[in-house]
Parts: C-alpha cells; sequence; structure tokens
C-alpha cells in the first residue's frame, strides 16, 4: 500500500516482479508490473465486514447458516448449525450424517421438499423434528434459497435453520393451556349436568382421554379406605378391558400402591419419567412386571379426589411412551380437575344422602303409621314384612318371630311377601346355624352382596342351598330386639341379584326392625294387658264373692258366739246370785275370772264385726274433723278426768268421707293417747297442715311411746305390745285406723321412740275448709 504524495491518501496496488540471474545465479535484473487494487481490496473489506456482520447477526438470532451445490449431497454449516442438529463442530454435515438427526417419522418429508426445490428452483422453507445426536429433542426450521446459473439451472442452495424448540414449546404451552381451559369448562358443564355422579365421572374420563392424557382413571375409596376402580378411559379403547384384567388380576397392595399413599397422605403425585425401577416395585410378581412394562409408560400423576376436607379417592393420568412427559403445569390443571370432581362427588353425595334420608323418614313415618295401631300379631308381622320388601327393594323377605309354646318350648311363626307360603312347605324353619344364629342371637346385622361366597354359607348338612329355595344371592338379616334387649325374632330379605343391598338399605332394614319392636312389644303389652284385666275382673269377682260370704260368717259366728256366751255369763251370775255365799274366797275368784272371760270374749267378738264391716262403703259427706275431736273428747271425759289428761284441738279441716269412720278413727287414736301414758298426766295434741293435694292430721302424745322395730307392727290385727294386766285392750284399734284411712285415699304412719311420746300422721284428700277446734 502506497501514500499519495500529491493528498497524502493512501491507496492499494499490487506489485508482481521476478528476478533475472546471470550465469552465476545472481539476480542482474528484476522484470515486474504494478496494479491498482484499491477498489477491489475495498469490496473485499467490505464483503468480510458484511459477513463478520452476518455471523454476529446469525449468532445473535441464534441462526445457523448452511450452503451446498446442488442437487443437495452435504452441506458447508457454521457451529449454529450443527448445534441445531446435536451435532459436535468438527463433524461432517454431509447428507448421511445430516439426514440422521433428523426424526424418522419427518425424514421423507425432509428429503422430498429438498428435491423438489432443486430441481424447480422454488425457495425451500420446512419445519421437521430433530433427535440429535447430543439426545436433545428439537424442532428446526430451514429456509433456503437457490442460485440458478447462466442457463437457468439450480446452482447452489443458501440456507439457514432456526431451532423454534423454544418457541413450539411456548405454543404447545399457550395451546395446552387454551385447551385445558375448556376441559375445565366442559368438566364443570359435565359435572354439573347429572346427579348420577358415578355415569357422570366415567364420562369425564372419556372426555379427558386424549386431550389429557393418554390413560384415565378414576378410583375411589370404600369405608375401609381400600380403592375401587370406577371408571377407566384409554385412547385405545381395546386397552379398557385390559386396565380391568390388571386390576382383577394383580389387586393393588395398599401398601406400596402410589395410589392408596396418595389417598392416605393427600399431597399429590408426579412422576416425569417413569423408571423400570419403580415398575419393578410396584410389580407383584414376573408375570406382572412383564405386563407393566409392555404398557409403555412415560409419565404419570395421581391427584386426590377432595372435598370438605374428606379424600375420596383419587384421580389417575398417564402417558406412554409416544407422548409426552407431564409438567408441574399439568399437575396444576389436573388438580383443578380433581377439586370439581371431588365437589361433584361430595354435592351428589349430600343431595342423595338428603334424599335418602327423607325416603328412609317417609317409609319409618309409613311403616310407623301403618304398625302403630295395629294389635293383631300375625297383620303386624305382614305389614313389616311387606314394608320391609319396599323399603329395601328386595324380591322377597320374611319375618321369623321368637315365641314360647304352653309346655315352654321355642318355635317359629313366619310372616312372608314376595313369595307364596308353599314356598316354605318343603323346607324346615331357620335353624341357629353359623347364617342364621347371629341374628336370632341379636348379634347385628348381616349384608352380603353374594350369600354363596360368604364363609359362614354352606355349613349345614345339605352344604349350601337346598333345591327349590328362593334365589337369594344379596343377602339382608337384622334382629328384632324388645325394650329390655330380648330378641322378638329377625328380619330377612333376599334377592336373586348380587350386591342389591347398600349401607342406605340396611338403615332402612333397621329402622323397620326398631319399628317392629316397639310394635310387637305393645302387641304383648296389650295382651298381657287384656289378659291382666281378665284376671283381675275374674280375681276381683272372687273377692267380692268371698267378702260376701265372709261378711255373712262373720255374722253368722258373732251371732252364733254371743249366744253360748250370754248364757254362760247368765249362769255364772245367777251361780253367783245363788251360791256366792257358799264358795269361799278361792271359788269367787274362779267366778270372776270366768265372767272377765267371756266379757272380754264378748267385745272381741264385736270388734270382728265392727272390723269386717269397714268393707260397706257409704256415700262421702263434708265432715268436719274440728267437730268430731271436739266430741269425741267430750265422749271421753271420764277418762280424761281419771288420768288428769289435758287435750288440745287445733284448726282441723273439713274433707269428704265418711263421718262414722273418720268418729271412730279419731277415737281409737285419741283413746290410745290417753291409754299408753306412763307416770307423769297424759298431754295430746291434734291438729293438721296441708300438704299439696291433700292435708296431714297429727295426733300426738308424751305416753310410753313406741320402739322403732315395732312401727309397722302396731297396725296389723290382734298385736299387742304390752300384757292386758298392764294395758287393756283387744290388739284391733290400729288396724281399724288403718283401714280407714287407706278407704279414704290415705295412709298412716307413726314416728316414736321408746320412753318419747308418739305421733300418729295420717291423711286425707282435701275437699273442704279449714275450721277450728271449738
Amino acid at each position: 500500500r502506497w501514500r499519495s504524495t500529491a493528498d497524502g491518501s493512501y491507496r492499494w496496488f499490487l506489485g508482481r516482479a521476478t528476478a533475472v540471474r546471470d550465469a552465476a545465479g545472481r539476480i542482474g535484473q528484476w522484470h515486474g508490473t504494478t496494479t491498482d487494487i484499491h477498489d477491489q481490496r475495498r469490496l473485499r473489506d467490505d464483503l468480510e465486514s458484511s459477513q463478520r456482520r452476518l455471523a454476529l447477526a446469525l449468532e445473535s438470532g441464534g441462526l445457523g447458516m448452511w450452503h451446498s451445490e446442488a442437487p443437495f449431497r452435504g452441506a458447508i454449516a457454521n457451529e449454529a448449525c450443527k448445534r441445531h442438529y446435536g451435532l459436535d463442530p468438527s463433524d461432517e454435515f454431509g447428507p448421511d450424517g445430516w439426514l440422521e438427526q433428523v426424526h424418522p417419522d419427518d425424514r421423507a418429508g425432509a428429503v422430498q421438499a429438498i428435491a423438489e426445490s432443486t430441481q424447480t428452483g422454488r425457495p425451500l422453507d420446512l419445519r421437521y423434528r430433530v433427535a440429535g445426536r447430543d439426545g436433545v429433542d428439537r424442532y428446526v426450521r430451514v429456509a433456503a434459497r437457490v442460485t440458478l446459473d447462466d442457463e437457468g439451472r439450480p446452482r447452489r442452495l443458501d440456507g439457514v435453520t432456526i431451532d423454534l424448540s423454544a418457541e413450539r414449546e411456548r405454543a404447545e404451552v399457550f395451546a395446552r393451556a387454551a385447551d385445558f381451559a375448556r376441559l375445565l369448562s366442559e368438566s364443570s358443564e359435565l359435572l354439573s349436568s347429572s346427579l348420577d355422579y358415578q355415569q357422570t365421572l366415567a364420562n369425564l374420563t372419556r372426555l379427558v382421554v386424549p386431550r389429557m392424557a393418554d390413560w384415565c382413571a378414576i378410583d375411589l375409596a370404600d369405608g375401609e379406605g381400600r380403592l375401587k376402580r370406577l371408571a377407566v378411559a384409554h385412547v385405545d379403547p381395546a386397552k379398557v378391558a385390559l386396565a380391568h384384567e390388571l386390576s382383577r388380576r394383580w389387586p393393588p397392595d395398599p401398601a406400596r400402591d402410589p395410589s392408596h399413599r396418595v389417598l392416605r397422605g393427600g399431597a399429590a403425585e408426579l412422576v416425569e419419567e417413569v423408571p423400570d425401577e419403580l415398575l419393578a416395585s410396584l410389580a407383584l410378581d414376573d408375570e406382572h412386571l412383564a405386563v407393566l412394562r409392555s404398557l409403555g409408560l412415560r409419565s404419570w400423576m395421581i391427584v386426590p379426589l377432595v372435598a370438605r376436607q374428606r379424600r375420596l379417592g383419587v384421580l389417575i393420568l398417564v402417558n406412554e411412551a409416544r407422548s409426552r412427559s407431564f409438567t408441574r403445569d399439568d399437575l396444576a390443571c389436573a388438580e383443578d380437575l380433581a377439586r370439581r370432581a371431588g365437589m361433584a362427588i361430595d354435592n351428589a353425595s349430600l343431595l342423595a344422602e338428603s334424599e335418602r334420608a327423607r325416603n328412609e323418614a317417609e317409609s319409618m313415618l309409613l311403616v310407623n303409621r301403618s304398625v302403630a295401631g295395629e294389635l293383631d300379631r300375625d297383620r303386624l308381622l305382614q305389614t313389616v314384612t311387606d314394608a320391609g320388601v319396599r323399603a329395601t327393594g328386595a324380591q322377597f323377605g320374611a319375618f321369623f318371630y321368637n315365641d314360647m309354646d304352653e309346655k315352654g318350648g321355642k318355635y317359629l311363626l313366619y310372616a312372608l311377601s314376595g313369595a307364596p307360603r308353599s314356598a316354605f312347605d318343603q323346607f324346615p324353619l331357620p335353624r341357629a346355624t353359623a347364617l342364621f344364629g347371629p341374628t336370632f342371637r341379636g348379634e347385628g346385622v348381616i349384608r352380603s352382596g353374594d350369600i354363596h361366597r360368604d364363609p359362614r354359607y354352606g355349613r349345614n348338612s345339605y352344604g349350601g342351598m337346598p333345591a327349590g329355595h328362593l334365589p337369594v344371592v344379596s343377602y339382608l338379616a337384622v334382629p328384632v330386639r324388645s325394650r329390655n334387649g330380648e330378641v322378638l325374632g329377625g328380619l330377612f330379605f333376599g334377592h336373586g341379584e348380587p350386591d342389591r343391598f347398600s349401607e342406605h338399605h340396611e338403615r332402612l332394614a333397621v329402622g323397620i326392625a326398631d319399628q317392629a319392636a316397639v310394635a310387637a312389644d305393645n302387641v304383648r303389652l296389650f295382651q298381657g294387658e287384656r289378659a291382666a284385666r281378665l284376671a283381675l275382673a275374674s280375681h276381683a269377682e272372687d273377692l267380692g264373692r268371698a267378702n260376701s260370704e265372709l261378711e255373712q260368717f262373720a255374722y253368722i259366728a258373732s251371732h252364733d258366739l254371743q249366744e253360748p256366751l250370754r248364757t254362760v255369763t247368765q249362769f255364772l251370775d245367777l251361780l253367783g246370785m245363788r251360791y256366792g255365799e257358799r264358795l269361799d274366797d278361792r271359788g269367787r275368784q274362779y267366778m270372776r275370772y270366768a265372767s272377765d272371760s267371756a266379757s272380754r270374749m264378748y267385745d272381741l267378738i264385736n270388734d270382728l264385726l265392727g272390723f269386717s264391716r269397714l268393707k260397706r262403703r257409704e256415700e262421702l259427706q263434708d265432715v268436719a274433723l274440728g267437730v268430731i275431736a271436739a266430741e269425741v273428747v267430750q265422749d271421753l271425759a271420764a277418762q280424761v278426768a281419771a288420768t288428769s289428761a289435758r287435750v288440745e284441738i287445733g284448726a282441723l279441716p273439713t274433707v269428704p268421707g265418711e263421718g262414722p269412720k273418720l268418729r271412730q278413727l279419731l277415737q281409737n287414736l285419741i283413746g290410745n293417747a290417753l291409754k299408753f301414758h306412763g307416770e307423769r298426766p297424759p298431754v295430746v295434741f291434734i291438729d293438721s297442715a296441708a300438704d299439696g293435694s291433700g292435708w296431714t292430721i297429727t295426733v300426738r302424745d308424751n305416753g310410753i311411746g313406741i320402739e322403732e322395730q315395732h312401727h309397722e307392727r302396731v297396725f296389723e290385727v290382734f298385736q299387742r305390745l304390752h300384757g292386758r294386766e298392764q294395758y287393756p285392750g283387744n290388739g284391733i284399734g290400729l288396724a281399724v285406723c288403718k283401714k280407714i284411712v287407706e278407704q279414704h285415699g290415705g295412709r298412716i304412719w307413726v314416728e316414736s321412740g321408746s320412753g318419747t311420746g308418739a305421733s300418729f300422721r295420717f291423711t286425707l284428700p282435701r275437699g273442704g275448709q279449714e275450721s277450728t277446734s271449738p
């Protein structure tokens, strides 16, 4: 490069020279040329600068650059282009090396597009998947223009490659998000379209496949926390049967099964890539493991179905090897879907439970109305059995009722519904077998979906169900207990199809059994009460007859006894008058003994006759007890004076009663108070107190008192606590008092101790005004 002396600028020249040598080989001359290449050099510099800028732009944009002679047999590519194909910078970009990286399903289309472009000269623009040698899957766009020669034939291809993986992934994410939104919207509409959640959830699995997963299954938890498959769907409907077969042949072990783990813990589980070690840990045997491997499982999600903090089951989503792995975004969508499904299950369950409760209440009300007034046992049993068959949906039902024969042996009466009674004519009545015994012993409800598979079934002599028996498969038995816990019998229901009785039917049967027990108790009470009334009426008739005969006997006996006593007394008097002076002192003493005995006998006969006549009832009248008490004290004036007694009468009421009997009551009590006194003069108080709906009358004294162990005995006939020498009497006075009080609807008792006086209290009903003693 030389600088011009004129303006000081530089200019590029190309100088070439050839040396001329002499015979000795020494350079003697130079022959050369100079060429002005300034413009060419500037063009080259501009081109290099442009290429650098292009490379920088390609690098900044992540673009690869390549060019190839036509027809395409390989290309010259930059490092970025090679990276798009998972190649190292040193790898050749030949036709084989390039094509090997293209996804097998896209190779034919790529080769055809390049061939058409090189043949026709049209620009190339295609997209295909690349399974790079570095193990990374990409999505690449290839764009190229064809350069034609002077004759218009394709001579060269210049192109770029663009890695669209991120863009494609974003587009797929957006597309999936939009599809998820549509899926959630459609699922919400689906889940709210029906109250039959089992069919709805089955439809949901088919909605999810293949839009979200290759497999979709829904398992619901039973009452024991074990999962049962409700529905399953697959992109290939033929594989649905395989899923059911897997569950049947290899039931999952709850301890190792991931679905049960999610159900117990409540946290969703995402496995982005399913390793073979995981399949091996879940397999129950080698054959099971081979089947699991054949499914080609790539990724799965297991999400709990939750509502009101209760885990109802799980939603299972699986992708196979041909599909992509699930991501956290997929899991979030699955959890949203599971929440909606859980709420749908819960809402349907709540509504169904409410409906069942209403039906149960209506059924119980109908049963109650049917049996409430039924007092005939046979009709009652039939009504209850018919109601149970209707409520449970059974094909037939029976009520076996424990009863006792006249000899005390048990036998069974039964009512039958849904089948003729002749269906049991050829069979013996149920015995306490392993199946029937628990019901007749009241050990609880027995419900079986298939009685033939029940371990208690078939343990009788003929090893199962006898020929000609009703075709029972589903079985439900409920004991019927009375109020006191006695097992009255049992309700038995059957159906010819399996799994026909649910917990709902069990509750209904238990409720009907309770109603039946109450009604049966009522029947027994009614029958027992009726028998008791008849027995009581008969007893009353016998008692009345006996009392009449006794009264007649007492009258006759007293009359017949009084006549000889009068004769004895008269002859004793005559004997004393005529021969008294001839008798010595001992003889006259014997005469007194005989006369006193006859007199006591006469008094005793009169007391007995009076006691027996107390049963006669007179019309009640208002009786002023204060007036009667004053009259009694007046009648006992001689005894009062003889003992220097003091009798005080307080305020006494007027009561409904029989005057003569109440007079005798007060006379006996006041007379005893005057009789049974010690050295001190007797003091007697008579007063009353209101007591609820009646009166309590008290006769209190300061006499010798009565020891506590004798408080009941003194009211018995002929019971004396002292000899006649101390205190005269026949021991019948207080018995008379007790009978009079009881006839007036009251009771009498004594409060006393030895030497502390006695307080006799008795109650009488209200019926008059309180009065004051005279």
